[in-house]
This record gives C-alpha cells, structure tokens and sequence, in this order.
C-alpha cells in the first residue's frame, strides 16, 4: 500500500467519499456482485442499498462538475451520446415501462462515469485500489462457489419467487450446476471474472502474499474451474475460450517455449492456444467423468424437480444422475435463444431508428400486440422472459435503436484502436503490459458473453456491467498514462 494511501485513511473525512472513488468502486462492484444472487436480491435491505448507492454515486458526479470542475469526459463522449439516445428512447416511448428503464439508465451512466473514469492518481493508489476490489470481489464468488458445490454435492434442488414473480431454481438442475446463481452462465460468469482477479492480484498487484493469502487464491481458482465444469455452460465455454485465445495471443510467451520452435512466434502461439484450449476442454471433461454419478442426496429436496427435467424417470427415485446434459442432440445449440432473438427482433416492427422502449410484453396490451403484429407464440416467449433478450447488442437494438446500437460499438472500437496504437509503447513495461492483457482479457470475455446474455447495459445495476466498466476503466487508465509518460 502506498504512503499517500496510509495517509488517507488515517486521515478519513466524510469529504473523502466524494472525492477518493475508491471506496464507492470497492463497496458498489461488491455490493453489485451480492445484490445479483437471486435469493439475496428479494430481500428489502437490497433496495436500501440500492438507493443509498444511487445518492452516493450522484453526489460524486456532482461534486466533480460542480466543485472540483473536474470535466474530463473526452474518453466518453461517445457513451455519453449513447446514453443520450437511450435517454431520449425511453421518453419517446414513455409508456414502455418509462420510469423503470431511465432509472436502469442512470445506474448504468454511474458505471460508466464513475467506475471506468479514473482520477489522476499515482500508479501505486491504482494497484491498491485494484488489488482490494478484486479480493472483495472474489471473496464474495469463492463463498458463492462452495454453497453451489455442496448443493451439487448433495443434489439438492429447489424453487422460489423471486421479486419481480418469475420463478428462480437453484441448486442442481437440467444435470449441470446453477447452485445460487440464476443460471449457469451467471455462475461460470462469475467464476471467470474471479479467476482473473485471483490471477492479477496473485501475479502482478499483491506483494509480499502471506502463505494464507497464496493457498486461498489457489483454492478460489481451483474451485471456480471446478464450477464452469460442472455448469456445462455453452455461453461460458465459449466466452472462456475467446478470452483464452485473447491472452495467449498477446501475453509474453516463455524463452523455452520460443526455443522449441525456433523463435517462430506465429507457430508458438498457435500451439500454446491449441495446447490451452485442450487442457482446458480435456480437464473439465476429467472433472465430469469423477462426477459423472451424483448421489440423488441425503435431503432429497423436492425430488420431483427430476421427472420434470428427465422424461424419462420411470417415477422410482433413481439411485445416481449421469451427469450428461439433457438437451444432447438436440439440433438448436443456442439452448431456446434463436426463438428469444427472434421473437424480440419481431418488435423492431414498431421503430428501428429510436427502438420500443421495453421488451417486454403484456399479453393483456392486445392494442400493442395488434399494431406490432405480433403472433402468440412471440407474445409468449417475450412474456416468459420479462422481455430479456439474451443478448446485449440486440437488447439495444430493440430498446434503443440503431443510433445507441452504434454508438456503442463505436466506443469500443474506438478504445481498440487507442489500444492498438499503444501497442509498442506498452510491451515496454512487462508488468505492466501483461497485467492489461488480462484487464482485456475480461473485457473481452463479457463482450463475447453479451451474444447469449444481456448483463452490460440497460439491466440496472448488475455485477458484469460493474466489472465490465471497471476492467475496461483500469486498461484505460494503462493506455493513457503509457501515453503520456513517452510523450513527456
């Protein structure tokens, strides 16, 4: 921890908490990653949070415009106009769920004006203000973790409403694990994202690790690719694997390894990718195989959920579950999503410029319904899944339109393309370059998640949105700074 660090603590005022957003990053991307388990997220206590979290956050964007006359939004101008479109989407179309979607837009401008931007701090308040956000974060998720592998240990299995009346399952289902988490992609996501805190702060924040510290992050990282095994998420292998892809394509690879093949780098890195990927496949099919036979239990927590999901129970308690998933052979991959995707393109009848405002459907709105020509098997697919798309880029396409569709991607684009041109400027570093491979790493993880789930934008306040935003901040903060230490 760096001395001006000490000192601010020693020193803490209330005045701090506008000016020092670290303590907001650190208490809101954990009170995010707790507020998005389900059976915590029904609570009341939740909603207090929430709306202290909200006066917090403007009272720190306010206190930056107003009294600090800090008003470097250069980096974002581009989310700016995308909130501005949504903003504007949401009014047009007022009467689509209004109010609930421009709160939801404001969470989602604190993320980004307070979470990605970064105060000109020295690098040392940088790496303690990441190093304690990613061991808050991954405490949280290891506890998730070992709660999800006993229920799967134990099979147990159970149902409850959550807030807004849809039914929540958890435990072991449909032969893979959600375990808390609402599904296993929310699971798996959770666990990549901790993994690759357990791995910045392991390797490159952490300094002088007791042996304790150094046995839980192996521990968290052992436990978390136990979980994305047992989840048999689709979505979350395949987010995996492009993150994967992504490191070794630009992480430093081992002298030995260039030795192999001669100092042909383009050689090494296809092999090292191949050799990861299928250590990473082969593994999680190990884990599986010890898996394979589940005990039914000794809770037995509502059996019956197994005739549900396996058609084939002959009513007879069976004595193990083969873990193989149910949905083998069946011809659509994406698991029900084309069905989702299309029947919320379908709404892009109504305004492609400007989107609907909503998603979400109300069987009883038949004058809508009648205008959008919608048929009822799309009515009843939007309706079941509360107009959740299961894609983030076509979430805002549908909500927003193409202009705010656009305007995000360009800002993204925009941020490779600076990354690209600080290429040879940050490899000058090795600490600090390998350490912005994995701050990509995840960015690029939940980018690709994004195309079989919607936890980005437009969703309030949600853990991927926070971590995507703050990951994102931190390799942005790297670029810059590189920037501007080569051109003093």
């Amino acid at each position: 921890m760096s001395i001006q660090m000490n000192q601010s603590i020693n020193q803490f005022s209330a005045l701090q908490l506008l000016e020092n957003k670290s303590f907001f990053k650190i208490a809101f991307v954990t009170y995010s990653s707790i507020n998005l388990i389900p059976i915590i997220n029904i609570q009341f206590f939740t909603r207090v949070f929430l709306v202290f979290f909200a006066l917090w956050g403007a009272a720190i964007v306010g206190y930056d415009l107003f009294v600090r006359k800090l008003r470097n939004y250069k980096p974002i101008l581009l989310m700016i106009a995308f909130l501005a479109v949504c903003l504007i989407s949401y009014l047009v179309n007022f009467r689509r769920e209004g109010l609930t979607n421009i709160i939801r837009l404001a969470f989602s401008a604190l993320s980004i004006l307070i979470l990605f931007l970064n105060d000109d701090h020295s690098p040392e308040h940088v790496k303690w203000e990441l190093y304690r956000l990613n061991l808050c974060y991954s405490l949280v998720t290891f506890a998730c973790v070992i709660v999800s592998l006993v229920f799967f240990a134990l099979n147990i299995h159970f149902e409850i409403i959550g807030r807004i009346g849809s039914t929540v399952r958890f435990g072991f289902l449909e032969n893979r694990l959600f375990g808390v988490f609402s599904s296993s992609n929310i699971g798996g996501s959770y666990c990549f994202a901790s993994i690759a805190a357990v791995l910045m702060n392991r390797f490159f924040l952490g300094k002088d690790l007791s042996k304790g510290m150094k046995r839980y992050y192996l521990a968290n990282l052992i436990l978390c690719y136990i979980y994305i095994a047992l989840s048999l998420s689709r979505g979350t292998y395949l987010s995996c694997s492009v993150a994967i892809v992504t490191v070794l394509l630009l992480i430093e690879l081992p002298t030995k390894l260039l030795a192999l093949f001669q100092n042909k780098i383009l050689w090494a890195r296809i092999a090292s990718i191949a050799a990861s990927l299928l250590l990473f496949f082969v593994g999680m099919e190990i884990v599986q195989v010890i898996s394979s036979v589940v005990p039914v239990g000794v809770y037995n927590v509502k059996a019956a959920v197994i005739h549900i999901f396996n058609p084939g129970w002959s009513g007879e308690e069976p004595e193990v579950i083969d873990f193989v998933r149910i949905e083998t052979g069946k011809k659509d991959v994406t698991n029900g999503r084309t069905d989702i995707w299309k029947a919320s393109f379908s709404l892009l009848k109504g305004d492609l410029l400007f989107g609907v405002g909503s998603s979400d459907i109300n069987p009883e709105d038949t004058a809508y319904i009648e205008s959008n020509r919608l048929t009822d098997r799309e009515v009843q697919i939007l309706d079941r899944f509360n107009g959740n798309s299961h894609n983030g880029y076509l979430q805002i396409l549908v909500e927003c339109g193409v202009f705010a569709l656009l305007l995000f991607l360009a800002f993204f684009v925009r941020c490779f393309i600076k990354w690209l041109k600080s290429y040879p400027r940050l490899r000058q570093d090795r600490g600090v370059w390998q350490l912005s491979v994995l701050l990509l790493a995840v960015v690029v993880y939940f980018l690709a998640n994004n195309m079989v789930e919607t936890n980005f934008m437009l969703m309030g306040t949600n853990t991927f949105q926070c971590l995507l935003w703050v990951n994102a901040g931190y390799l942005y903060y790297l670029i810059d700074r590189t920037n501007s230490q080569t051109n003093q």
